[in-house]
């Protein structure tokens, strides 16, 4: 089953992402980590690392960075979380938040999160925002336009 989403990935790197998620829909790729993948931070309760397959738009604006925080624990949701690793998650939820990252995770019982594995998305954006933005599923085809600055 592909999710039928809002495309904010590139059309390549969506199509990579839908191929993945039906061929690994059993294995938990946050608990089992590919060891030469770097982590950006890590900490007792946590670590960061660039999403392999990141947004390029988020709120109407182009995406310049895309890193996730993903819990050590296997969870559905922070609500999960002890309070020692929630306090640490937090903080450094919130220390993303200052250095400009939007923060965004979904609910676990939202039907369209497609990783069960609870992490939440840092993402740094810039530039002007979109005017518009229309596509079509089938050939995939992306049509944008940017405000006037």
């Amino acid at each position: 089953m592909i999710l039928n989403m809002p495309y904010y990935r590139d059309p390549q790197i969506q199509s990579r992402y839908d191929k993945q998620i039906l061929k690994d829909k059993d294995a938990c790729p946050f608990c089992f980590l590919d060891p030469s993948r770097k982590k950006i931070e890590e900490s007792d309760s946590y670590y960061i690392v660039s999403n392999l397959m990141p947004y390029d738009l988020w709120d109407l604006r182009k995406v310049d960075e895309h890193l996730l925080l993903i819990p050590k624990a296997h969870i559905g949701s922070l609500s999960e979380l002890n309070a020692e690793d929630s306090a640490e998650i937090m903080r450094q939820i919130s220390a993303c938040e200052h250095q400009g990252y939007n923060i965004y995770a979904r609910a676990s019982q939202n039907k369209t999160k497609s990783v069960v594995h609870q992490h939440t998305h840092l993402i740094k954006t810039s530039g002007p925002q979109l005017a518009s933005m229309g596509y079509t599923h089938s050939p995939y085809t992306r049509t944008i336009i940017f405000e006037d600055l």
